[in-house]
């Protein structure tokens, strides 16, 4: 069993890169991964593109936290 790495994705107003970021941890050959996604108060659409790879992460991640 491998341990478990969490990768931490602070947001605020990223609404360019943040898919992107997602996309490529989503990538990774590693299977024991927790993705906590922390948005402060994005004013762009970060939230909404966070919100709408959600499924996606939720089928690949072990745990996912928004």
């Amino acid at each position: 069993m491998q341990p478990l790495v969490s990768v931490i994705i602070p947001c605020y107003n990223h609404e360019h890169y943040i898919e992107d970021s997602i996309q490529s941890i989503i990538e990774q050959t590693y299977s024991g991964i927790e993705l906590i996604i922390i948005d402060d108060g994005s004013k762009d659409q970060s939230v909404e593109k966070i919100q709408a790879m959600l499924p996606a992460c939720e089928q690949r991640f072990e745990r996912v936290y928004f």
